[in-house]
């Protein structure tokens, strides 16, 4: 459910079986693929890096040029899936320099969440700051050129829609907005889109 990213020429896409994919963009064929659904093997340090959370929870972090090789680091960011709430689905936001990663249901300094946003150190995966929301996020948030994050939820035990707006810069909640939406299929499952230069989802770029 999350989306894809595409570079130089290479789509990288999890998938619900627990796979990280490589696919070649012009002939559709698996250029390498990993597994990533409950033991990691966490190898070295490269450069170019994507990335994508798993339902387990955990987001991995792949050198671009060899996702075969394992995963350069990871971090439990969300609940499994048959914890949840929800699964973790939305993909990365990268702006060039910061990396934020969106979950599902997790626990933040002792505190359970329906979801959150992290920004994470996109060379090691340290966290630099952690914000909890009422519910899990599934489509994948966007940063607009003002350093604003828009992430929408939806909280399965209300039924409650949200948009919520973030300080990119610290996680600072400037703007949650509950919407008048009370029924499950119409829950809010799609990406956020932002004006004025947003960032790209999906891709972790380079790290330092």
């Amino acid at each position: 459910m999350s989306s894809p990213t595409v570079y130089n020429g290479v789509i990288y896409i999890g998938a619900r079986n627990g796979y990280f994919y490589a696919i070649g963009e012009s002939t559709g064929a698996i250029i390498g693929q990993q597994f990533i659904g409950y033991q990691p093997v966490i190898d070295g340090v490269k450069t170019t890096m994507v990335g994508a959370c798993n339902k387990n929870g955990d987001f991995y972090a792949f050198d671009a040029a060899d996702i075969s090789a394992g995963p350069v680091w990871t971090d439990q960011i969300g609940n499994y899936f048959t914890v949840g709430p929800g699964e973790c689905d939305a993909a990365p936001v990268w702006n060039g320099t910061n990396l934020y990663l969106a979950s599902n249901g997790t626990t933040i300094d002792g505190t359970a969440y329906g979801g959150s946003v992290r920004e994470v150190d996109p060379a090691g995966g340290a966290v630099i700051w952690q914000t909890g929301l009422a519910g899990p996020i599934i489509g994948t948030p966007s940063q607009d050129g003002a350093g604003v994050i828009a992430t929408a939820t939806y909280s399965p035990q209300t039924g409650q829609n949200a948009v919520s707006l973030l300080d990119a810069s610290t996680g600072q909640i400037l703007r949650p907005s509950r919407m008048p939406v009370r029924t499950r299929s119409a829950s809010l499952f799609s990406p956020t889109t932002t004006s004025s230069s947003p960032a790209s989802p999906g891709d972790c770029g380079r790290t330092p």
